[in-house]
């Protein structure tokens, strides 16, 4: 989730000192972040509170409807690479055409990744 400064850092040194070119934003089948975040009635505590109230508020429309939840990741998906994009110099290297940023789902049950734009 792209929600904190040290995930933000670990992208920054990935494009910054190790020359990275593409970013893969990989939502994945039967995420359990995202279970949680739209299931009701979870008692969770501490940081895994914290994770799946985020996650809960990026799926807002998805919230109770768990025969909902691959849309629901491949949303997700979607709202962390608009969270990637909004840093600066992010999208300036991405207008420049010196990185990629891409929205993907990784198929647990058949294995296969598909681009979602």
């Amino acid at each position: 989730n792209v929600n904190s400064e040290m995930v933000m850092g670990s992208v920054d040194y990935a494009i910054e000192h190790l020359g990275v070119k593409v970013l893969l934003v990989l939502g994945h089948g039967s995420c359990g972040g995202v279970t949680g975040a739209i299931s009701e009635g979870g008692h969770e505590h501490g940081n895994i509170a914290h994770l799946l109230g985020t996650i809960r508020g990026d799926v807002s429309d998805y919230v109770g409807k768990t025969d909902s939840l691959d849309k629901a990741i491949r949303h997700h998906t979607l709202v962390q690479v608009d969270r990637i994009m909004a840093y600066p110099h992010v999208a300036e290297k991405v207008a420049k055409g010196e990185l990629l940023v891409k929205p993907a789902y990784y198929d647990v049950t058949t294995g296969e990744v598909s681009l979602l734009q």
